[in-house]
């Protein structure tokens, strides 16, 4: 089964490379809560020291979402990354993500250029780790607009841990099943009206089941603990469902809903539901 990591996908918060596409739909001054962060395969023991992934998210939505719906804007922006994945000694990570759209004239502002991640931890059950990700709007530095802002990223810590042995055995040995609880942590987030607020706090549980290694089904509970903190674009909940193969050579795809999705009696108008999902498409590439 494959480990979490702070966050859900290619890409918004703490989502393989699909948490770095779904994070272009953070407004400019927000912080990425914790399901932005990229989901990640347990690497091979030893774990090559460099890998690249190619993902495309293909959004259902095609028309502007109404105002204050920010997480759906991604939703609306078909793109392409190409992520870099370093492992300079065991049990860190390195990546970098780069994007591109395919109408580049058409890239909002809260599109970054590219995107990046630093991370300690170990893959197994029982396990810590800790992360540090910025999917804000960056840009390259000959292009207009925010280079790093590396305090708008998110810092994340969490545990990993595998369901309870009689859950496994009634589930069959085909089926495995675990989860993470997180707590993140960043020094700014972005409000609708475009200022900045301080010390955004959230924490969140996710849950996870997988059938034969490669079929995945993720759900994800977020809280906010400090009042008038969570955004209108920040969710409730994240699920996914797909076909995971990190192997290299192999295609992995999912349909998830990373938006702002919300509780019965929460809705917001523009946010959430089966119609705002998006299909990520991800492709292993070998390394020598």
């Amino acid at each position: 089964m494959r480990p979490l990591s702070a966050g859900p996908s290619l890409i918004p918060a703490t989502a393989p490379l699909v948490a770095a596409l779904a994070a272009a739909a953070s407004l400019p001054a927000a912080a990425d809560p914790p399901e932005r962060a990229p989901d990640r395969a347990p690497p091979p023991d030893p774990a090559p020291w460099l890998e690249l992934q190619l993902t495309t998210v293909v959004p259902a939505a095609t028309a502007d979402p109404p105002e204050g719906a920010g997480a759906q804007r991604i939703r609306t922006q078909p793109a392409t990354g190409l992520r870099l994945v370093a492992t300079p000694l065991p049990h860190t990570t390195a990546q970098l993500t780069l994007l591109a759209y395919p109408l580049p004239a058409e890239q909002q502002g809260w599109a970054p250029d590219f995107t990046y991640l630093l991370g300690w931890g170990d893959w197994r059950p029982g396990s810590w780790f800790v992360e540090h990700a910025n999917y804000t709007a960056t840009r390259y530095p000959w292009r207009d607009g925010p280079t790093a802002r590396p305090l708008l990223g998110m810092t994340t810590a969490g545990r990993r841990y595998q369901w309870p042995e009689a859950w496994r055995a009634a589930l069959g040995e085909r089926w495995r099943g675990g989860g993470a609880l997180m707590a993140g942590y960043a020094v700014a987030y972005g409000r609708p009206d475009g200022s900045t607020g301080r010390n955004l706090a959230v924490l969140s549980h996710t849950i996870q089941l997988s059938w034969r290694e490669h079929a995945l089904g993720e759900f994800r509970v977020f809280v906010y603990p400090i009042p008038g903190q969570q955004q209108p674009w920040d969710p409730d909940f994240t699920w996914s469902l797909g076909w995971m193969d990190w192997r290299p050579w192999r295609l992995s795809a999912r349909w998830a809903n990373y938006a702002g999705n919300r509780w019965p009696g929460r809705a917001l108008e523009g946010n959430g539901g089966l119609g705002r999902g998006a299909l990520f498409v991800d492709f292993e590439l070998g390394w020598p």
